[in-house]
């Protein structure tokens, strides 16, 4: 019985050492993910951040749009996600 619960402890070992490979490997995708046509696209990796918000100049109220470009093709903003 003794060697039973070591193969089990070792099974565990083991299966915790995937999951952790696994959780790195889904880390590093991303997934772009949009609505509206197009009209928006947010870009989040596997650890569901979020990189990138696209909008299109369509989407946005000239008058409630402070601080954006003149006459935009698109607007890209890159996230930083930082630790609270």
């Amino acid at each position: 019985m003794r060697g039973g619960m070591g193969n089990l402890m070792k099974q565990a070992q083991q299966m915790q050492q995937k999951m952790m490979k696994l959780q790195e490997e889904i880390a590093k995708k991303t997934l772009d993910a949009s609505v509206g046509g197009g009209m928006v696209t947010v870009t989040v990796n596997g650890k569901s951040e979020v990189l990138r918000i696209k909008i299109e100049p369509q989407v946005v109220d000239p008058e409630q749009a402070h601080g954006w470009p003149e006459n935009p093709r698109s607007v890209s903003v890159d996230c930083e996600m930082r630790p609270h």
